[in-house]
């Protein structure tokens, strides 16, 4: 990941739902290092032509990854063990933050019943407003407005 751009991965939404019916405002580093995300869940038949209609189809390093995109710019890879899928990673370019783009995964994340987990945790729900105000609170949308101010107040990047 480059410095100017913010990691998202998208999960189904019924995994950090509480028993309430709310979703869970953070999970721990040890529940995203630890559960299975797509266990039991799967994206819909159509969602490699949904992505496509984002983003240009590209090649992955890895045979099990399906990617969107440019490495250095807006991304997304899906990986896959067999048809299961095992991470769906989005990345932002921020340096440059393409409104349409956030809108369309946005949309396509709150058709398929899914939710984004922030770089510090945090649970984005599937909203275009809830999606860019999360990346403009961000360590790289702060660093590139201004760098020195960053790391001057002891800002960090991932």
């Amino acid at each position: 990941m480059a410095v100017w751009q913010y990691d998202a991965y998208l999960v189904p939404g019924s995994r950090v739902t509480l028993p309430t019916g709310r979703l869970s405002e953070r999970i721990s580093q040890h529940d995203f290092d630890s559960l299975q995300w797509w266990e039991g869940a799967a994206l819909p038949p159509r969602y490699s032509e949904v992505l496509s209609e984002m983003l240009p189809r590209g090649k992955h390093w890895s045979r099990d990854t399906e990617f969107w995109g440019q490495e250095d710019g807006n991304c997304i890879s899906v990986r896959k063990r067999g048809d299961e899928v095992e991470e769906f990673r989005v990345r932002f370019d921020v340096r440059n933050l393409n409104v349409f783009f956030i809108d369309r995964i946005a949309d396509a994340a709150r058709d398929w019943h899914c939710v984004f987990l922030a770089e510090d945790f945090e649970v984005v729900p599937a909203s275009s407003n809830a999606l860019q105000k999360q990346i403009k609170d961000s360590p790289a949308y702060r660093y590139l407005l201004d760098p020195a101010s960053f790391l001057s107040q002891g800002g960090e990047l991932p």
